[in-house]
């Protein structure tokens, strides 16, 4: 028997679209900001010379993926199914950092900055599942690696949470709410121009719904 499901997860761009079988779309955004900086102070026979450091990275990821479920089991005493899914999609990455660079002596400050930014895609793979522990409360979990030597090396993400069903259904619309947590690498060779291996991590929040 066939079934219909939309899946919408405010502030991540979630949207999943279902037929028996669960083929699905799915876009999920991610972006940040990190800073470091360093001074030094360097006495010599005449003066102190001042150097300073200020390194400033912003990026932005974003995945692409249509997903089919595997399939779905009834759990005895649980009103929500275990299930069980694969993915295959794209990782869009951004990078833009900026160096700034500050030295000399005092009086005498010299100031500059460099600017360079990446982009690129990679393909994925993955698999997800999702199991009821309470009526009302299910934890989610995804894992995918890609890459492949299309434009990175490797990249590879985890990502894991909790989510809770809640209790009213306004329009046949069943709303959710999400915590939880993901980490993603990637490791890029450049060639000439040099290595890039990162790896971002932290807590998630979500907000979505089905009908």
């Amino acid at each position: 028997m066939s079934s219909r499901r939309w899946r919408v997860a405010v502030g991540i761009a979630l949207l999943v679209v279902a037929t028996s079988g669960l083929v699905s779309a799915e876009e999920t955004r991610a972006g940040g900001y990190a800073e470091e900086s360093v001074t030094e102070k360097i006495p010599t026979q005449f003066r102190t010379l001042s150097v300073s450091a200020r390194d400033q990275l912003y990026f932005a990821i974003t995945d692409f993926a249509v997903g089919y479920q595997l399939g779905r089991w009834a759990l005895p005493g649980r009103r929500l199914p275990f299930t069980l899914g694969m993915y295959a999609g794209s990782r869009y990455e951004y990078f833009n950092t900026k160096l700034s660079l500050s030295g000399g002596v005092v009086g005498a400050q010299r100031d500059g900055s460099v600017f360079k930014s990446w982009a690129w895609a990679d393909p994925l793979i993955g698999v997800r599942w999702e199991a009821p522990v309470l009526d009302r409360v299910s934890v989610d979990f995804r894992s995918d690696i890609g890459g492949f030597g299309a434009s990175s090396d490797l990249i590879w993400g985890l990502s894991g949470g909790v989510r809770y069903w809640l209790p009213w259904t306004p329009l046949s619309i069943q709303p959710w709410l999400g915590l939880g947590y993901r980490a993603v690498s990637l490791n890029r060779d450049f060639g000439s121009s040099g290595r890039l291996e990162l790896m971002f991590r932290g807590p998630t929040s979500v907000v979505g719904f089905v009908f």
